[in-house]
């Protein structure tokens, strides 16, 4: 019999107009992850204990969360953009900091 031990993040991206045709960077302990697309999911595996997680696109990114995982563990994350087609110009200048949410579900 084989136990897993490890633990895992799946990071979810619904569809939507605002970046729709480009992918987000994640990185977790600020090494890239993966790449998750609109309306797809990315699942990264990850050794249990406290993660740092950020998204990226571009210059712009998420602000970073810290999620503390157990051995056998998985967490869902969702990532969206902050701000919509709308407010596009505030969000790529002074906003960039906090174009996409990362929301733990």
């Amino acid at each position: 019999m084989t136990t897993h031990s490890g633990a895992v993040v799946i990071f979810s991206r619904a569809g939507g107009f605002a970046d729709r045709i480009r992918a987000y960077r994640v990185l977790v302990d600020g090494s890239e992850a993966g790449h998750v697309s609109a309306g797809d999911t990315l699942c990264v595996p990850v050794s249990p204990g406290l993660h740092r997680i950020e998204a990226r696109i571009d210059w712009c990114r998420s602000r970073t969360i810290e999620i503390d995982l157990a051995p056998g563990e998985t967490r869902h994350i969702d990532i969206r953009n902050t701000y919509g087609a709308a407010l596009a110009l505030w969000a790529v200048t002074i906003g960039h900091r906090s174009y996409l949410t990362l929301t733990p579900r």
